[in-house]
């Protein structure tokens, strides 16, 4: 796949989660090689440079993984303050977990 948009995977992460809650051998796949997970899930592999960890919790819990520190040379610009209004920033690896 060339390229995969946050709609498609966050659809892909809501299978892989449904299905985890029901299968422990699939539950078990998810905390030890997530890629297979999502792939066994969705019938897609996971876009080059995208990568994804699962860690066991209950409902209660959530993991959310920071991006890292944008370097510049100034303020903001209005494209930039958009992408990331708009959850649309292009890069920084981002994740929102959700049950």
């Amino acid at each position: 796949m060339a390229s995969m948009d946050w709609s498609e995977l966050e659809q892909g992460l809501r299978k892989v989660v449904t299905r985890a809650m029901t299968d422990p051998a699939f539950r078990e796949l998810c905390l030890q090689d997530p890629a297979s997970a999502y792939t066994q899930a969705t019938g897609e592999a996971l876009p080059q440079g995208v990568g994804l960890r699962f860690q066991d919790g209950g409902a209660t819990q959530w993991v959310v993984a920071l991006p890292g520190i944008p370097v510049g040379d100034g303020p903001m610009g209005d494209q930039e303050l958009d992408e990331v209004a708009g959850g649309e920033h292009s890069h920084g690896g981002c994740v929102m977990t959700f049950c």
